[in-house]
């Protein structure tokens, strides 16, 4: 029997169908590598193209032998479509790919079916009564389904409606562009079902599920490509958030919590805090985020600085608003600056202090003297400088070396700041001389200051390497009243005249200008 008109130009409708879905189903596969779920999707494009070019042979076959051949075809595509939606629904909810052992106890009613359908003439579990009807336009296959035939249909059913189920949470659980994208796919997986339930008998001869599988592919594959609904980058964006040593945070408009990344779950700040909590009032990170919470007209502030545990912690808060619309809600960033500010602090030390004797470095000591200078000279007060200069430190170096004289300036930083007055202050001025300035002092006092000085280092005794090295100093004293053109160099200057003629007269001694 010859094909009628109608056949000829349903089975090239279908044939063209069914190489647009296995050229859709090849294009998508070489892009798996950047986009998640094309895997997926190209499975189910590929399986569809083998089941709509089965139904094309079904279509032009004329014998119940040439129909069976055409639905061996058909189901090796048919019997795992639904199964292959199901596990692109998966891969759209939660980003992962369906668990081994689940994929194989899914496959066993798929596997059977095909199974059984490859050897379909020879029992009447899948199909009772089978034969061809040339009741209608052109002769199809009419039949009575076997018991396996009604269970694949119940477990297409059921895996369908769960597939639909986790696609409307996609919906529900999305935003913006997200919930549009979702809401297409949900779409797309409805198309089979509603055809099934207007057409459970084929329309006028013609089944109607191919053109429905059709549809269905066509609207995920606009979804993932057009819209990038499972593009690999927010996959991407996601790895790296959680890959980063800051702590961030996603909040809604009323402040809780609805994202954490790992090093925030990880982190003593939010202990015992999860998705779906406030941050806690009191809190160091509560108290910044009320604090630098955005006003209606966001001049507040967007940076806190805090302490926890001894740590450090930079907080920096970015609002989530859209144009004309209020706050949705916020991004918090916060990052331990722990050792940045350690480090920070110790540079501060060491422009300040001298690394040997702990004392007051010459810059900083200097910079002290003129301060001080300048408050005598405002208040008309007295100022006193004291120049002092370990005796014969060479010697000592070198016959005890060099770590010796470390120890003996550092015993004699010690002993100088044991009895000097709180007002005054000291400094290394370079080498084994020191500086001590002393406020509203006399030439009488700051010679008595001196002298409670060098008594200090004269009884001080300072044991290196099994040696008792006995220390002596000489002292040089400068103290006037701080008039308009005094200035500290001079007084400097003249306080070294007098330390030298104190080096002149014998050394451990005071001598004042």
């Amino acid at each position: 029997m010859f094909m009628n008109l109608l056949q000829m130009k349903i089975a090239f409708i279908l044939v063209v169908i069914s190489a647009v879905m296995i050229f859709l189903s090849s294009w998508t596969f070489r892009r798996t590598q950047k986009i998640a779920g094309a895997n997926e999707l190209s499975v189910y494009l590929l399986l569809s193209g083998f089941y709509i070019s089965g139904y094309a042979l079904e279509i032009t076959g004329s014998t119940l032998e040439a129909v069976f051949w055409a639905l061996r075809i058909q189901y090796f595509g048919l019997a795992f479509i639904t199964l292959s939606v199901f596990h692109l629904s998966v891969r759209f909810i939660t980003g992962k790919s369906v668990p081994s052992a689940a994929r194989v106890l899914l496959s066993i009613i798929p596997v059977v079916t095909l199974l059984a359908v490859l050897v379909v003439d020879r029992h009447s579990l899948f199909y009772s009564e089978a034969h061809i009807s040339e009741n209608g336009l052109f002769p199809v296959l009419r039949y009575t389904p076997g018991p396996l035939y009604l269970v694949f249909f119940a477990y297409n059913f059921v895996l369908t409606l769960v597939s639909e189920v986790l696609f409307f949470r996609g919906v529900l659980k999305s935003e913006g562009e997200k919930k549009k994208q979702s809401l297409l796919v949900f779409i797309a997986g409805l198309i089979p079902l509603i055809t099934t339930a207007v057409f459970p008998e084929r329309f006028r001869g013609v089944d109607l599920l191919p053109f429905a599988l059709f549809s269905t592919g066509v609207f995920i594959f606009i979804a993932l490509f057009r819209f990038h609904m499972l593009e690999i980058i927010p996959k991407a964006r996601d790895i790296a958030v959680d890959s980063i040593d800051e702590l961030l945070l996603v909040l809604d408009s009323s402040g809780r919590i609805r994202e954490l990344n790992s090093s925030a779950q990880s982190s003593p700040l939010f202990d015992d805090l999860k998705v779906g909590d406030s941050l806690p009032e009191g809190s160091p990170v509560g108290t910044c985020f009320s604090a630098m919470s955005c006003s209606e007209d966001g001049e507040q502030d967007s940076t806190c600085k805090f302490e926890f545990k001894e740590r450090n912690y930079d907080l920096r808060i970015y609002p989530i608003d859209e144009e004309f619309r209020p706050v949705k809600g916020w991004v918090m960033i916060i990052r331990d600056v722990t050792t940045t500010v350690r480090l920070l602090q110790d540079l501060e030390h060491q422009a300040i202090y001298d690394e040997l004797t702990g004392l007051y470095n010459r810059r900083h000591i200097l910079n002290l003297a003129a301060r001080e200078v300048e408050l005598a000279r405002r208040s008309g007060a007295r100022i006193g400088i004291l120049l002092m200069d370990i005796d014969k430190f060479k010697l000592l170096n070198d016959s005890f070396g060099h770590l010796a004289g470390d120890a003996v300036l550092k015993k004699c930083a010690d002993a100088l700041t044991a009895v000097m007055r709180v007002s005054d202050l000291i400094g290394r001025y370079g080498g084994e001389e020191f500086i001590i300035i002393c406020p509203n002092s006399d030439r009488a006092v700051s010679a008595l200051i001196a002298e409670r000085l060098r008594e200090a280092l004269e009884r001080m005794n300072v044991r290196y390497d099994g040696n008792n090295l006995l220390v002596t100093a000489s002292f040089g004293v400068e103290s006037i009243s701080a008039g308009p053109d005094t200035g500290l160099d001079e007084l400097i200057s003249a306080a070294d005249k007098a330390l030298y003629k104190a080096k002149r007269r014998g050394r451990n001694r005071v001598e004042v200008v």
